[in-house]
């Protein structure tokens, strides 16, 4: 892949606790108005480990020790909109991918993969296994198409296909030496060139990769993609192309007419990056329908380049419903612990909660007169093992004198001891007819006892 060269750090050094080297480096700043006496905004509490902004800087992510994942704070609102959880160990080194899509986090011991994450949409999406221990660092190429991770204490700087998920080659020369716990890693803006540091040195790589790739499209949405939006208003925003002189604004309802550009979905083209949705003279001028979800595209254009305009991702904001929500435990979940405290998110605009509770399904959806509370949590006290619940929340909206009140779902749960994880599951269809069934046992069970037929009330009974 090139030549190997290595040099040596300038600046000041100073030898710190276990002998270990730390170097300053005297800077000159340019002259700026600068607050250096302002207090900080702090981002969660307890150890972090790892820690990057998204390329438009609107998202900072961070490994957090307290939570064990990845949380991902909007700056400008300086509140988490998101986690991500799936690592084993701790995380030390984080990184996004110039297209502003994906977020590389780095394993520990018990994981020596890297996990790639859509991180808008909070869910994994590619893990880069193979490494021999913990991974120390890690870094896109500029255009985004590799990724390369270097290991503790094996001498090995990995490079991945981000599109395939496989590794394309690995550089041996790495000098990490047996510690390893200080390997960094980072590309040159050109491609030219990886840099290598460790204990040891730094290290220079003659790569010759492809230079960034252009950035044409609208990024960094907000509200977050997939936001939860508790008002029946909302002020889109999004950051501009690199090359954009205006913007094609796409909203709507479904997914697939604000993808397909389809007939009233079209708002218009705008200069600014901003657009007022649910407001008397904008957009959706009788206001954001709670329940609902709302999508959107933005198109950047510059009529004097050839491949305008750039189509954009969809982005969506939800509106919360006015009944309850986000039941937990989850609606069908098992093994649940007989003594659970259940909760729920109120219903938008709620003021008090009705909670129907009983082993019948009947009965919990067609009772009615509880008494209403403020709390939105209800502990129904022990329970019954390897028994199956149902409960209700009916929301209570309005004032004293326009109440109104909004029947839930009917929700269920069985509690530890039953057998749970059925193989087909529930319902299943297209089942061959040589399946064999299988599930995970109650934690008491010594043995089972099964009942199969074609009748739902035989076999119950």
């Amino acid at each position: 892949m090139g030549r190997k060269s290595k040099i040596r750090c300038g600046g000041l050094i100073f030898r710190g606790l276990a002998g270990f080297m730390f170097i300053a480096l005297a800077i000159a700043l340019p002259s700026m108005s600068m607050d250096f006496t302002q207090e900080p905004s702090r981002l969660g509490s307890g150890q972090v480990y790892s820690i990057a902004f998204s390329p438009d800087g609107t998202i900072l992510a961070a490994w957090h020790e307290a939570r064990g994942a990845v949380l991902l704070w909007d700056v400008e609102a300086q509140k988490q909109v998101g986690s991500l959880i799936g690592h084993l160990d701790i995380t030390d080194a984080l990184a996004f991918s110039p297209d502003r899509t994906i977020l590389a986090s780095a394993g520990g011991w018990y994981d020596k993969a890297v996990y790639l994450w859509d991180f808008r949409a909070q869910k994994q999406v590619g893990v880069l296994g193979g490494h021999s221990a913990h991974i120390g660092s890690v870094a896109f190429s500029p255009n985004g198409k590799l990724l390369v991770s270097t290991v503790f204490w094996d001498d090995t700087v990995h490079f991945w296909d981000v599109k395939g998920q496989k590794q394309v080659g690995v550089l041996t020369g790495h000098d990490a030496s047996d510690m390893g716990w200080f390997d960094q890693v980072a590309f040159s803006p050109d491609g030219k060139w990886l840099a290598c540091g460790s204990q040891n040195g730094v290290e220079l790589w003659e790569l010759n990769l492809p230079g960034p790739i252009s950035r044409a499209y609208a990024y960094g949405p907000q509200p977050f993609d997939g936001t939860l939006h508790a008002d029946t208003w909302i002020n889109l925003a999004w950051m501009p192309g690199d090359i954009a002189v205006s913007h094609d604004v796409y909203l709507g309802e479904s997914f697939d007419d604000v993808n397909s550009g389809a007939e009233g979905t079209f708002v218009g083209n705008q200069a600014v990056t901003s657009l007022i949705v649910g407001l008397p003279g904008f957009a959706i001028p009788d206001g954001l329908v709670p329940g609902k979800t709302y999508y959107w595209r933005i198109d950047e254009v510059n009529e004097t380049e050839p491949n305008s305009p750039w189509k954009g991702n969809v982005w969506s904001f939800s509106i919360p419903p006015k009944t309850a929500y986000f039941p937990n435990p989850a609606d069908g979940a098992e093994s649940v612990n007989p003594n659970v405290e259940l909760n729920w998110t109120a219903g938008f605009g709620s003021r008090r909660h009705t909670v129907y509770f009983g082993e019948n399904f009947d009965d919990v959806k067609n009772a009615t007169g509880g008494l209403n509370q403020v709390a939105t949590t209800y502990t129904p006290g022990p329970l019954k093992l390897a028994k199956t619940y149902y409960w209700r929340v009916d929301e209570l909206t309005g004032g004293r004198d326009s109440s109104e009140t909004l029947k839930g779902d009917v929700w269920s749960f069985t509690t530890e001891g039953a057998v749970g994880s059925p193989n087909p599951s529930n319902g299943a269809v297209d089942v061959k007819q040589t399946q064999i069934i299988t599930w995970s046992p109650g934690i008491y069970a010594a043995s089972h006892q099964v009942y199969f037929g074609n009748d739902q009330e035989a076999v119950r009974n």
